[in-house]
């Protein structure tokens, strides 16, 4: 019938792609159906179905004396003869062997019934002979069908013209392919190889059963070869495959340098919530005598003294990366459950983008020796500016998830194992990170070269003392603490400046956190003339 033994090929046939879409399309309305709308999902859950399915086509089951012998394409007619009342004989599978004698059997999943009475375009006078193509005859056949015809009536009646549409040419495609299941029969001591074709025009009941099939071949249950031979060509549909449950490995899963940006991001929170309490008991044991406005740069000023670039660097990369991840919600719905990406709220960005600001300060640190004076005019300007650019990008333009499902497979030596990427889940954007550093260096450079035009010629400060590092140079403000040609800071600020002062018989005791070392420095005159001075700390050359 196909050719001679050992000049046979065997063909892997891939789904149609029409089949594999129009599957993919009525799955997909139906899934929405059932999350968006909880009477349609209640009416769902009420439907019944039968564990299995072990159906015959019309004309087999109308054949007298007529025993099937085997359904293996690969085997032959090895097995036992039994009446075509027990159903197909199961076909070639890579668990089903010779001799074996089981029945093919469809196990329907809770889409499946819908999805094969909505192709085949069923009305409630196919159910009878549907059923009765059931060999196993369950007692609630009729009734089950009946609810499901009425479920789709209901709820997807507005799109049953279209799938209707699109069910002709994926039948076209399907019949093109040539597509069935084969059994050995034996009829009045004759055996014969017989080919059942999934939708045969001629057998509409049997129909039903055939789109069950190939909704198993398109969700890859099941599969199909193509046998060509020198006098003839079959192609035929596997057996079900059990598919394989594995659990990935948790051990391949990147997490260390997450862990570790988790933890610097933590230790840099709490050495500012240890700082800013210290400066809060500081400002009270003085009396409220200091330089409030700095308090307006303490993240600036204690993020570089107290933690430096690399930690301030690494929040500041932490908090980009988060900007512009799209975080997913697992929302239950029901009994269904979906991800879904919400959009913040206006509050909730205007707070989140101020994280960028962590790269300004880094920036502002860097370029300190080339902007000099500059420095103390821009700087705060340039984080502001980024904070308000970023946060209006942000709410005109929210990043948000893609996810794909394309699946692509390579094999390793011809047979020796399989690779395969099923889709991807992308949360995050490269471009947009991008965007988030230009926006930034936009801002900074913009705000730089503004205050050039506006102020040609800077004013110089008066300032000069190895104990202030750069931020704390330009950005904290002590013109009001200059008194006799001596710069003093006030002890709080020295504080955020990294320096740790008391007064020892006569002289201020600093702890310059910054190089670990201890300076003694004289008391002046000037501060047991002014009160404000007692709690300050004289800065000299």
């Amino acid at each position: 019938m196909i050719g001679p033994f050992g000049a046979i090929d065997l063909v892997y046939v891939a789904p149609p792609p029409r089949l594999l879409s129009y599957v993919s399309s009525v799955v997909r309305n139906l899934t929405h159906l059932l999350v968006t709308n909880l009477d349609a999902q209640r009416a769902f859950r009420a439907l019944s179905m039968p564990v299995r399915y072990a159906p015959v086509p019309s004309l087999i089951s109308a054949l007298a004396n007529t025993s099937f012998v085997g359904g293996n394409i690969l085997c032959g007619d090895d097995s036992s003869p039994w009446s075509v009342q027990n159903g197909f004989f199961v076909a070639f599978s890579s668990t089903n062997m010779c001799h074996s004698t089981f029945t093919d059997m469809v196990q329907p999943t809770p889409l499946m019934p819908l999805v094969a009475l909505l192709s085949m375009t069923a009305s409630s006078l196919d159910i009878d002979s549907i059923c009765a193509l059931d060999m196993l005859q369950p007692a609630t056949c009729v009734r089950d069908h009946t609810s499901s015809l009425s479920f789709l009536a209901t709820y997807l009646n507005d799109n049953a013209t279209t799938f209707a549409f699109e069910t002709d040419a994926v039948a076209d495609d399907v019949k093109a392919t040539g597509v069935g299941l084969v059994q050995f029969l034996v009829t009045s001591g004759v055996t014969s190889l017989r080919h059942f074709a999934l939708l045969d025009p001629d057998d509409r009941a049997y129909m039903y059963y055939g789109w069950c099939y190939l909704f198993k071949w398109a969700l890859g249950e099941r599969e199909v070869i193509s046998l060509v031979g020198d006098h003839g060509q079959m192609t035929v549909l596997s057996g079900m495959s059990l598919p394989l449950a594995m659990v990935p490995d948790p051990h391949a899963i990147p997490l260390s340098f997450a862990l570790l940006t988790q933890y610097c991001v933590q230790y840099i929170s709490i050495v500012l919530i240890c700082i800013s309490s210290l400066l809060v008991v500081s400002a009270f044991y003085h009396g409220g005598r200091m330089e409030g406005l700095n308090l307006l740069c303490v993240n600036r000023v204690v993020g570089m003294v107290w933690l430096g670039r690399p930690f301030v660097f690494l929040r500041s990369l932490s908090a980009i990366w988060l900007l512009n991840t799209s975080p997913l919600t697992l929302v239950q719905a029901g009994v269904g459950t979906y991800f879904t990406s919400p959009p913040l709220a206006w509050f909730s960005t205007l707070l989140a983008t101020s994280e960028m600001t962590w790269f300004v300060y880094v920036l502002n640190d860097l370029f300190s020796c080339g902007t000099k004076e500059y420095t103390s005019q821009y700087a705060s300007k340039s984080s502001n500016l980024t904070w308000l650019v970023i946060f209006l990008w942000t709410l005109q333009s929210p990043q948000l998830y893609a996810a794909t499902i394309t699946r692509s497979c390579l094999y390793d030596d011809m047979d020796a194992g399989v690779h395969c990427v099923s889709g991807s889940i992308a949360v995050g954007s490269l471009r947009r990170l991008g965007t988030s550093i230009g926006l930034v260096l936009a801002c900074l450079g913009g705000s730089y070269l503004v205050m050039r035009w506006y102020e040609p010629t800077p004013r110089r400060l008066q300032v000069e003392t190895p104990l202030l590092n750069a931020q704390s140079y330009y950005l904290l403000r002590l013109h009001r603490w200059r008194v006799d040609g001596v710069q003093y800071i006030d002890k709080t600020s020295a504080i955020m400046a990294g320096l740790l002062c008391t007064t020892y018989r006569g002289q201020h005791v600093v702890l310059d956190i910054k190089s670990w070392r201890i300076y003694a420095v004289p008391l002046t005159a000037a501060q047991a003339q002014h009160g404000r001075l007692r709690h300050a700390l004289p800065l000299y050359p």
